[in-house]
């Protein structure tokens, strides 16, 4: 007798066509090693620059939707450069 599994729960999905229109161009090149979805993050929370960046606490950046362990580093060292 074969046994039946539940059916995956997928992720919900992204608006796949407002994800290739995002404008990334305001974003500061120290940016650029980060994934789209945290690059996204940042400008929806108008985090276009290490500088503007520096404003908010580590705790709080990690909260944004987007936002992951391996960002926090790549974040970090954007911050290193400008401080």
């Amino acid at each position: 007798m074969k046994r039946k599994t539940a059916p995956k729960k997928s992720a919900p999905n992204c608006d796949k066509v407002a994800a290739m229109a995002f404008d990334y161009s305001r974003l500061s090149p120290a940016f650029a090693a980060l994934s789209k979805p945290t690059q996204r993050a940042l400008i929806n929370a108008k985090i276009y620059t290490p500088a503007a960046l520096a404003k908010w606490s580590m705790t709080e950046v990690s909260r944004l939707h987007g936002i992951g362990p391996s960002s926090i580093a790549v974040l970090k060292k954007a911050l290193r450069k400008v401080t």
